[in-house]
């Protein structure tokens, strides 16, 4: 089992190149962050294990689909089809086990052998200690605020806990300045774009702070309070059943956006809000846009995308007006892109993965890199990397999204 699934899907790569920020791992196997390129935990064992003991028990893939694409969309946007329906008998005490919607971040035998204690972070604010028996009853052991997982059950019942304080920040670095400023709202800041005028940056707040649906506010530059969003309007995206990251082309008007059409693989489509035409497909099946970056062109003509996902991956410039799909020369396979240069004839990229963080233009006809920004964060203490980078387009102001972990282990004795 573990050589064919260390095969499948992706090629086994070697040590020197199994770094953070490339889309590594098995198709079918792999959790969310894995497929986005982000850190991994030891939830995305906890979720491969999971898609493992869903195939043992019902004989099917828990999100197989006719192609890469479609399986690595399948595992962001589906669960896992009701055992019912793959036309196995599958014991009730079972299904309890494969139960939806448990964000389960450590699990172990309990001291007696006769349960599986396991704890799981809640809405992103409290975690959970819970037990289930061999005939899948189950039942809470402890709950309360924090991150807070089980490593391991000693045979005294003493269990180890880790603690864990994550964030999601923004570190800005502003022209002429030699040291940034952490301008985070709350736990799970991250960066979209500044203001043409450079004066303000807008962030997503997808923390516990932002509420269930996250929250969006424009963060002056300045240190006076960031504000909240203003009105909104609804546009209706007929046909499209899931979508996300969209970019305004430089009309103001129009925007790009990459979703799907109901059993269809991800792509990216044009709208036109002013206009009642549905959403015009701007590239082929299987096309994706990093996520944190800006695609679009300066003059609206270009989009810089990523075609099919493992051995196969391709990055390309493809044409808004005709669909002409042009190879990215240069580009190694942990670049990131962030934006396209003001004159339109490069694209700035960075890796995620290691400190200092090194900025650089990119000549996506000729190959050609110049080293642009290189940045140490005054305070690296639990940052291994940047989960993306945002900069104005003069490549003066810099936003650097980041991701801080400090854990504590404990021993926690009393719990029954």
């Amino acid at each position: 089992m573990h050589s064919q699934l260390a095969t499948e899907g992706f090629p086994a790569p070697n040590a020197s190149s199994t770094e953070q920020g490339m889309v590594l791992g098995t198709v079918g196997y792999m959790s969310p962050e894995q497929v986005r390129g982000e850190r991994v935990d030891a939830r995305t064992d906890i979720l491969s294990f999971g898609a493992v003991l869903y195939e043992m028990l019902t004989g099917a893939r828990a999100f197989a689909r006719t192609s890469a694409t479609e399986t690595l969309a399948a595992i962001l946007r589906d669960d896992p089809p009701e055992t019912e329906t793959t036309g196995r008998s599958v014991p009730a005490g079972h299904e309890h086990v494969l139960a939806k919607g448990r964000r389960c971040t450590g699990l172990a035998w309990s001291a007696a052998g006769n349960e599986v204690w396991f704890s799981e972070w809640t809405d992103g604010r409290r975690s959970t200690l819970c037990a289930v028996s061999l005939s899948g009853k189950v039942r809470t052991i402890w709950s309360g605020p924090g991150n807070v997982a089980l490593q391991d059950i000693a045979a005294d019942g003493r269990a180890r806990v880790q603690t864990r304080q994550i964030q999601d920040g923004v570190l800005v670095l502003e022209e002429g300045t030699a040291r940034e400023r952490d301008l985070s709202i709350y736990d799970g800041t991250f960066s979209v774009d500044f203001t043409p005028d450079r004066r303000a940056i807008l962030v997503n707040e997808r923390g516990a702070g932002g509420g269930a649906e996250g929250s969006v506010f424009l963060a002056p530059l300045d240190g006076s309070l960031p504000t909240g969003s203003g009105p909104s309007s609804v546009v209706d995206l007929a046909g499209i059943v899931a979508n996300q990251i969209g970019r305004f082309l430089p009309d103001g008007k129009r925007f790009v956006f990459q979703g799907s059409e109901e059993g269809k693989p991800i792509r990216l489509f044009l709208m036109d809000p002013g206009k009642s035409d549905a959403p015009k497909p701007l590239t082929v099946e299987g096309t994706l846009v990093w996520q944190g970056g800006d695609p679009v062109s300066p003059d609206g003509r270009f989009l810089f995308v990523i075609k099919d996902l493992g051995a196969e991956a391709v990055d390309e410039i493809v044409s808004i007006d005709d669909g002409v799909e042009t190879p990215i020369a240069g580009k190694e396979p942990r670049d990131i892109p962030i934006r396209w240069t003001a004159d339109g004839r490069g694209i700035y990229v960075f890796k995620r993965e290691g400190l200092p963080v090194r900025v650089v233009r990119l000549d996506p006809w000729t190959g050609r890199k110049e080293l642009v920004k290189e940045f140490m964060p005054a305070d690296p203490g639990g940052i291994t990397g940047m989960s993306s980078v945002t900069m104005s387009q003069d490549a003066t102001m810099f936003a650097f999204n980041y991701r801080r972990r400090i854990s504590e282990l404990f021993l926690v004795e009393g719990l029954e």
